[in-house]
């Protein structure tokens, strides 16, 4: 049995038909499928942007699919083609999520996700083989905001001891076809390397 790599992305938010990050999965998902002897099963799942809901949502996820690896990909406007995101940070901005509702009832304050969990939590996906492989193509960031993208990062850090190599990534926008394109086959070729190198560890 292979081991099971997870991709989350977002449904559409704030007006949008589509957003690129569930694009850019379902891509990686389809290219993945017809490669030759694949090191692993990869998989992708759409979250609500919803605070109340998406944190359901990835658990039941995991649950369903049981992965060893865990990749979350979230939209940022005027990202290039994509952004490492280094740290998920214990808070949260009250902006409103695609059912008008914010995390705390306060709307403006920034407020700790949860009590008696730390402060920051480091991503596990392997950022010095990305920046020596692609750092032309790759920023790299230590604040993923405070709405659902760093929301959801920070679950999949504090929840899912069992699961080693996690993190989360941001993407571009859908208009840029040439940097999509390119973030995608960045992607498969970073699964690759964390496949193969933890069935080589095995």
């Amino acid at each position: 049995m292979k081991p099971v790599f997870l991709i989350t992305a977002f449904e559409p938010f704030g007006g949008a038909a589509i957003n690129n990050s569930w694009e850019i999965a379902q891509q990686v998902c389809k290219k993945w499928a017809v490669q030759t002897n694949p090191t692993a099963q990869v998989v992708c799942e759409m979250l609500p942007v919803s605070w109340s809901k998406s944190k359901t949502a990835l658990k039941e996820a995991v649950a369903k699919h049981n992965p060893q690896f865990l990749l979350s990909l979230g939209l940022a406007s005027g990202t290039s083609c994509l952004r490492f995101e280094q740290i998920a940070r214990n808070e949260a901005i009250n902006y409103q999520d695609n059912e008008g509702k914010t995390f705390a009832k306060n709307q403006t304050e920034t407020v700790a996700l949860a009590a008696k969990k730390p402060l920051f939590i480091a991503s596990t996906l392997p950022e010095q083989w990305l920046m020596s492989h692609f750092a032309a193509s790759v920023a790299i960031s230590n604040d993923a905001g405070g709405y659902l993208c760093n929301y959801v990062f920070f679950q999949s850090m504090v929840n899912f001891p069992q699961i080693k190599t996690k993190g989360f990534i941001h993407v571009c926008d859908v208009e840029n076809e040439k940097e999509t394109n390119q973030a995608v086959e960045i992607l498969v070729e970073m699964i690759k390397h964390i496949t193969t190198t933890e069935e080589l560890a095995v």
